[in-house]
């Protein structure tokens, strides 16, 4: 911690003993001896916030001299201060300032923040026992809850960013899939059939109204319990086309299995309604931050463009944001319109086998004629014309899911007549 030196003005006698040039020739006790010191410099950088106040602190509880000499500090005194010093320098631990008395009288007027942390996550780090060692750290204040009901760590703010780092570390092992139900029974049965089970042992499952939330660190067993979970679908129709196998859903697309769900989007993804703002309020702000990353580097996204976003989960692990053209007769024609359209679809199935993704899904797009769009049935053409001009590829399911029953009634019948 220290390089020690004797004073310049002491010398060593014949006998090698010491003594001091200006203590009028009488020998010198042992712990008259003057000493100075190097304080090591990774120690003092872990000060500098408040060197000053440390070295006076130094000054008056060990009668040192105590200098800063550019990066260096140096301190000097009788042997017995400095070893005294040494002891300190030896017992304290240079992030821990609580130990040192300078900084525990302002300890507890730190600036504290506050990091959130889903209610999955704290559960499954906690069953992980990877929340001891934050619990462990004199910075951290303990995890709470905040008067909206939300989990949080609260810490010192010159430290934040390194447990954040920390947190986001070990998050970032952790996956998670989303399961939506539309009846109370449904899910309470469920629920309660997956506990039975042994993936229970290895993915933490919790309730949240109609929706059950699972995490785990292990990607397999959260994809199989994924499956497990998902409920059936009563209004189910399936076709198979070559080696594809097309299914038409009645229900909510956020209770399907596909790897890549294709949803419509403004050209800053502002998903503001439909199945883009469902998407964004179970996938949170993780996602919508991957948005924001997304925009930043590659800038607003082109008509007919389908931008991938990782979701974060661990089954439905990208959503593709196509941006459609709209249905606007004063600028183009209709056929030049309808082009574009089915552009926009092949987009999206070839950013999915891009991907590697084996399945799709995508709502009923750009068929609301009173928001710009084409109609169902001219749609349901161009679903089935950007269906055939996609070459082969990883993608052997692909999934139209939408809650108005007509809709996907007419693209059933649309591709139906394909197969005649």
């Amino acid at each position: 911690m220290m390089d020690v030196n004797k004073n310049e003005d002491q010398h060593l006698d014949k006998e090698g003993e010491w003594y001091d040039q200006d203590s009028e020739g009488a020998e010198s006790e042992e712990m008259e001896v003057e000493v100075s010191a190097i304080i090591n410099p990774s120690f003092i950088s872990l000060k500098k916030d408040r060197l000053k106040e440390w070295l006076q602190f130094v000054r008056n509880k060990f009668s040192l001299n105590a200098e800063q000499m550019g990066e260096d500090v140096s301190v000097s005194g009788n042997i017995v201060s400095i070893l005294n010093f040494e002891m300190y320098l030896n017992t304290i631990i240079g992030i821990n300032d609580e130990l040192d008395p300078i900084f525990a009288e302002v300890a507890n007027k730190r600036t504290q923040i506050e990091i959130p942390i889903d209610k999955a996550s704290y559960f499954l780090l906690l069953r992980k026992e990877k929340l001891k060692k934050y619990a462990s750290l004199t910075s951290v204040n303990g995890i709470h809850y905040t008067d909206e009901g939300e989990l949080v760590l609260r810490c010192e703010e010159r430290y934040s960013n390194e447990i954040q780092s920390a947190i986001a570390s070990d998050l970032a092992e952790i996956k998670r899939e989303y399961i939506f139900f539309e009846k109370e029974e449904d899910i309470k049965e469920r629920k309660k059939k997956f506990e039975e089970t042994d993936f229970a042992d290895d993915v933490e499952i919790r309730r949240t109204n109609l929706a059950l939330s699972i995490a785990s660190d292990d990607r397999i067993r959260l994809r199989e319990s994924f499956e497990l979970l998902i409920p059936e679908h009563q209004h189910l129709r399936c076709l198979i086309i070559g080696k594809v196998k097309l299914n038409f859903i009645v229900g909510d697309i956020r209770t399907v299995k596909a790897e890549f769900i294709v949803i419509s989007s403004a050209a800053k993804m502002t998903g503001r309604k439909g199945a883009s703002k469902e998407l964004g309020k179970m996938l949170g702000k993780d996602f919508l931050n991957n948005c924001e990353k997304s925009l930043a580097k590659d800038g607003d996204i082109k008509e007919t463009e389908c931008r991938e976003v990782e979701s974060g989960l661990a089954y439905r692990r990208w959503i593709g944001h196509v941006r459609l053209p709209v249905n606007e007769q004063k600028k183009t024609t209709q056929v030049e319109q309808h082009t574009c359209f089915q552009r926009s679809i092949l987009n999206s199935f070839q950013r999915a086998a891009a991907m590697k993704c084996t399945s799709i899904a995508m709502p009923c797009l750009g068929s609301e004629v009173n928001t710009g769009g084409f109609g169902i049935k001219n749609c349901a053409n161009e679903y089935v014309n950007a269906f055939k001009k996609l070459q082969p590829s990883t993608l052997s399911e692909i999934s139209f899911v939408d809650k108005n029953e007509n809709k996907i009634q007419t693209v059933f019948e649309t591709f139906d007549e394909t197969t005649v």
